[in-house]
């Protein structure tokens, strides 16, 4: 009966050491590991730096302490300065460009030239959507007090986003892991950072060869029979590190999403307008209740730009219609959008096409701007800018 009575003794007071062991360790993470970890952001973790190189450009891109691909900004602009913000996707951020290259800083450059006393911020963010746009005005609109904010919607591409859903089936986390998560979630999260190692030493052409490599191994029979008819120099250079996944998976998977969203009138693009509005709404809410100006722009895409990039996204393995580089329709969606949400909508599309035709705009693979590009949209943007900030200005008198 001693023996007995010993035993359980001995287990509750292991049970008791656990469960004080569990609340120390909890204790810990949210008193301790907290305090080292950067305050959360909705765009990129703060001071952050990651490096993009291929054979078609090499760039570095550093965030401030907002997590913004930009230098630091306050909570509001020096005085008699009007600030602007930029939302958009990888085109506003300046994929495959320096930090100073984007076209809002472009942008910035010209008006403070033209004698505007201005600032724009870049907060585009690669992959984003007109959902995440929404997202990103709701979070830092309050925070940076904007007179101006631009929507930067990209033709055709920002539609499909919201058009196209390919059904996924994520695995399952382990009981396990979602118990450590919900009980530890600042000590992972510092683990994690410990793993990734110092900012400076990611690269996205390394980054990028490991997913190529992953994503290859899961295609179906169909994708990789899709994947293995595309062009040797495209498949040399996903799997490779010198393109973009995110690319290659629309390719392969979605080849035709930007036909299929072609037609405004059509009844996924119609969906898709619906929704798109829905969120230019939401976003002239969050500014209108901070009292700043809203205005959306379409952002020229290659292949309703130029003779030269159409062949280029079809090279790549993009399915196309000959006359997206003389239609309206792209632009047409995004006016409607604009419309149903009360959004003044601004169109460069003409004078881009005439440039895109002299110059190389877009990389030939990748798709993104150049230098170039961005310097001829901020160009091409400008006076609409300029014209808003001077209304706004007048208006304060």
């Amino acid at each position: 009966m001693r023996d007995v009575i010993r035993a359980v003794r001995v287990g509750a007071l292991s049970a008791a050491s656990a469960v004080l062991t569990l609340a120390v360790v909890v204790l810990a993470d949210r008193v301790v590991a907290g305090r080292f970890l950067p305050e959360p952001t909705v765009m990129f973790p703060p001071h952050d730096e990651f490096r993009y190189h291929t054979y078609e450009f090499s760039a570095v891109a550093r965030t401030n302490a907002m997590g913004f691909r930009d230098r630091e900004f306050g909570a509001a602009p020096p005085p008699g300065v009007t600030r602007i913000l930029a939302i958009g996707d990888s085109f506003t951020y300046g994929w495959a460009v320096e930090n100073e290259e984007p076209w809002p800083k472009v942008l910035e450059r010209r008006l403070v030239a033209a004698g505007v006393r201005a600032e724009v911020a870049n907060l585009g963010m690669p992959g984003a959507d007109p959902e995440d746009y929404a997202e990103v005005a709701e979070h830092l609109i309050p925070r940076l007090h904007p007179a101006l904010t631009i929507v930067a919607v990209l033709q055709g591409d920002d539609l499909a986003q919201l058009a196209y859903h390919p059904e996924t089936t994520q695995p399952r986390e382990p009981a396990w892991k979602a118990v450590a998560h919900a009980l530890i979630p600042n000590l992972l999260a510092l683990r994690a950072q410990w793993r990734n190692g110092p900012a400076a030493d990611r690269w996205a052409q390394t980054i990028w060869k490991e997913e190529a490599a992953e994503a290859l191994a899961m295609y179906s029979e169909h994708d990789r029979a899709r994947f293995d008819a595309l062009n040797d120099d495209v498949r040399r250079a996903f799997l490779s590190g010198d393109l973009n996944p995110s690319l290659m998976q629309f390719v392969v998977g979605e080849p035709a999403r930007l036909v299929e969203v072609d037609d405004p009138d059509g009844a996924a693009a119609r969906s898709a307008i619906a929704r798109m509005a829905g969120y230019l709404a939401s976003i002239g809410r969050v500014a209108s209740a901070y009292g700043s100006d809203l205005i959306v722009v379409s952002v020229p895409y290659g292949p309703y730009a130029s003779a030269r990039d159409y062949r280029n996204a079809e090279h790549i393995g993009f399915t196309l219609t000959p006359d997206m580089i003389s239609s309206t329709r792209a632009d047409e969606a995004i006016r409607r959008a604009s419309e149903q949400a009360g959004v003044p909508f601004v169109s460069v599309t003409p004078g881009f096409r005439q440039a895109a035709a002299a110059r190389e705009l877009f990389f030939a693979l990748d798709g993104h701007y150049t230098r170039a590009g961005h310097d001829t949209f901020a160009a091409l943007v400008e006076p609409a800018v300029a014209s808003r900030v001077s209304g706004l200005r007048n208006a304060a008198r």
